[in-house]
């Protein structure tokens, strides 16, 4: 990682004086960091970059700050009055000093916060072309609709985003577009593996308009169907 690196959307967390914990941003992607100790030349933090999905199970805190720092390679940075900068040192694994304790989350007053990212289970198969194409998955509290994005490598690729039961239940009923679950939402990317499906590296803000299901498309036959629901009727909280 450069040390020249813009850092933006810094969170302060456990301040304890100084905060022992934060997150921020670069343009590669979100990141959490850990204090470890005072050196010369400041606050050291051990740092990792996460990826989207693992940013947002780190702050429902149903992701440790433990599994995170192991997730990937680490990055040394200082916080001093000159503000908070990587120093360009790093490595594979952090030494067990500079991890948080097992099962700690961002919020440290819950017990036994998981130190492995949340696996993904199926709840129905809703369309099956050669393998699965559209399915209803759920990290054990949300509903994610996943849709088929590529079979042709070593593992199938979807893009997933979040829906309520309500909207589950009416793209199911072919009263709701696949688009839906596209619409005015963050997405993720979700992989298959052997021990089953996972979330990926991919995300975004929104999905490319020209890569989404064609609007008013149902699960089967349908057309002319709405691509939101009556916000009335349940849609999922923002993330």
């Amino acid at each position: 990682m450069t040390t020249k690196a813009e850092i933006t959307d810094i969170e302060h967390f456990v301040p304890a004086p100084e905060p022992s914990i934060i997150t921020f941003r670069t343009q590669d992607g979100p990141w959490v960091a850990n204090a470890t100790d005072w050196v010369d030349a400041g606050l050291r933090y051990v740092a990792t970059r996460l990826t989207e999905a693992e940013m947002l199970m780190l702050r429902q805190n149903r992701f440790s700050l433990r599994g995170a720092a192991l997730a990937h390679p680490w990055h040394e940075m200082i916080s001093n009055s000159e503000g908070l900068r990587f120093t360009g040192k790093g490595g594979q694994i952090p030494e067990e000093k500079d991890l948080c304790e097992p099962f700690t989350g961002i919020d440290i007053s819950l017990p036994h916060v998981p130190d492995s990212m949340p696996g993904l289970e199926v709840v129905e198969t809703l369309f099956e072309f050669d393998g699965p194409m559209i399915l209803l998955l759920t990290d054990g509290r949300d509903l994610w609709l996943a849709i088929c994005e590529s079979m042709s490598g070593p593992e199938p690729l979807y893009v997933a985003g979040r829906v309520s039961a309500k909207e589950a239940e009416a793209i199911r009923n072919e009263t709701l577009s696949v688009r839906a679950a596209l619409t005015d939402r963050p997405w993720f990317g979700v992989v298959w593996k052997e021990e089953g499906y996972r979330f990926g590296d991919g995300y975004g803000q929104s999905y490319p308009e020209n890569e989404a299901p064609m609007p008013g498309i149902g699960l089967i036959s349908k057309e002319g169907l709405p691509d939101r629901l009556d916000p009335n009727a349940g849609a999922p909280s923002p993330i």
